[in-house]
């Protein structure tokens, strides 16, 4: 055999021997890691409901918190994560619940999707979805609705106001739906307003955003008399 036409299908047979490891080690990754491009399902779908349970469900705001820490009560769950929208939680309510009657359910939505850019129309509407289907769904469950928090402060003065009016304008219409529903509401937006109707700096720590412990520990007195 000629030498080159010997060393030319040494070459090319190495060169099939790394492809097929290379697409070996692809394949590999592509079973262990998820698409970067679907939505991987939320911690709280790996939360087990029971019918003795108290659930807290809403945005980040809710998932931030130790909520069965600070009430030092066992039977409470967590059925929250950044990113949420009502309508998610509308439509994955046999995903996070499964056959589940829970106790109790806390409910604070709003701001996160008001920051999104969602009007007020828009997330009332939403929420309207969510207490009739927790009626429907839950008829002997206590359903608590907590009002939508303060704005925090922005660049843009004026930006901060409206958004602020919009939080009052939004918060008005989920008492409505709540009474509806026959569900109490607590209006927790003036224990956390500054005068201008914005989240005080008393209450959010160095990011500027998250809560702090006594913000929680004041809707915590709030929720005292729901949750005996």
């Amino acid at each position: 055999m000629d030498k080159k036409l010997a060393i030319s299908l040494l070459l090319n047979g190495l060169l099939a021997i790394a492809v097929i490891g290379l697409s070996s080690q692809l394949m590999k990754l592509k079973e262990e890691k998820p698409s970067s491009f679907v939505k991987t399902a939320p911690k709280s779908f790996e939360v087990e409901v029971t019918n003795d349970d108290i659930v807290f469900m809403g945005e980040d705001r809710i998932e931030d918190c130790k909520w069965a820490h600070l009430l030092a009560k066992d039977n409470v769950k967590t059925l929250a994560f950044a990113g949420n929208t009502i309508e998610e939680d509308v439509r994955r309510m046999d995903a996070l619940f499964k056959n589940a009657q829970p106790l109790k359910i806390v409910l604070m939505y709003g701001e996160q999707e008001l920051y999104a850019g969602a009007t007020v129309g828009e997330i009332a509407t939403s929420y309207g979805k969510l207490l009739s289907a927790l009626k429907e769904r839950f008829p002997a469950t206590e359903v608590i609705v907590i009002s939508t928090l303060p704005v925090n402060k922005f660049s843009d003065h004026d930006y901060n106001l409206e958004m602020a009016e919009n939080t009052l304008k939004l918060n008005m219409l989920i008492k409505s739906y709540a009474f509806k529903n026959g569900y109490p509401f607590i209006d927790v937006f003036k224990d956390f307003s500054d005068a201008e109707g914005i989240l005080s700096t008393d209450y959010v720590g160095g990011d500027g955003f998250s809560l702090m412990r006594q913000a929680y520990t004041i809707i915590k007195s709030r929720l005292k008399d729901y949750l005996n």
